[in-house]
């Protein structure tokens, strides 16, 4: 395959996904600035009509929610989970998270429920889109003299 060719389905495939994301403004990759002020991420993605969503929260693994949704310029996200601290240790607590999106940013409000309806934990933080970096050009790389770490004999080194 040419450079050409090679440029020519880069461009269409940024093009497509823009519109795609044109199409709803939350699809995409999202930067996540807790209310803790730690790192979160999230992920929208629409396939058939569908929206479905994961998040990953300050650490661990990326975890799928509960559901997703648009209502109105809201989008609404659910997660369902036990709550591991305080009072409510142990109960099933439903979480959800209702985020605004302008000019690629994102502002949150979380709000958590307790099994008999009460809320509590209402926090707000904010998000904004983040873009894959630029392939890099392998080309360039230029690599040193190998260095030996084992003497070929045994792991002693």
């Amino acid at each position: 395959m040419n450079y050409i060719t090679l440029a020519l389905i880069t461009v269409i495939l940024t093009i497509v996904g823009q519109t795609a994301a044109g199409q709803n403004p939350f699809v995409g990759q999202w930067a996540l600035t807790l209310p803790s002020g730690g790192p979160g991420w999230l992920g929208v993605a629409e396939t058939g009509g569908q929206l479905t969503a994961s998040i990953l929260w300050g650490g661990g693994s990326v975890k799928p929610v509960t559901s997703v949704t648009v209502n109105g310029n809201q989008l609404v996200i659910t997660r369902a989970q036990v709550q591991r601290t305080g009072k409510d240790k142990g109960k099933k607590v439903t979480e959800t998270i209702a985020a605004k999106q302008n000019d690629n940013q994102l502002k949150l409000v979380t709000v958590k429920t307790r099994p008999d309806g009460k809320h509590f934990a209402r926090a707000e933080f904010t998000g904004k889109r983040t873009t894959m970096p630029a392939k890099p050009d392998l080309s360039k790389v230029k690599l040193g003299n190998p260095i030996h770490l084992l003497n070929g004999k045994d792991l002693t080194g």
